[in-house]
């Protein structure tokens, strides 16, 4: 476990601490320490804890092999979408396949 000002990493998290102060007139500020207060402010303290999956980039790969017998594949458009949809439906991201020519 690690520490980093005001923040621990652990290894699937990282926990965030400080303190959110508002006033009566609608501001609000953040700080890490316990901050001074005017008159009118109020403190309230926090602690963020979020996955450090959070930080990580998804790695994707995909292996194609078409037999040396057979015809050159037909990819229509149809198809190149169909297959980003299906992307799209089970990971949340946005894909955009371009197909080639040799």
């Amino acid at each position: 476990m690690r520490h980093a000002r005001n923040s621990t990493i652990k290894p699937d998290t990282i926990e965030y601490g400080g303190f959110l102060v508002i006033d009566a007139h609608g501001a609000m500020r953040l700080t890490r320490q316990t901050p001074p207060l005017a008159p009118g402010e109020r403190s309230v303290k926090l602690q963020l804890k979020v996955p450090r999956a959070l930080f990580r980039t998804p790695s994707l790969m995909a292996s194609i092999t078409i037999p040396p017998d057979t015809a050159p594949p037909e990819i229509t458009a149809e198809t190149v979408s169909a297959v980003e949809n299906a992307l799209r439906a089970g990971t949340g991201l946005d894909f955009c396949i371009t197909v080639g020519g040799a």
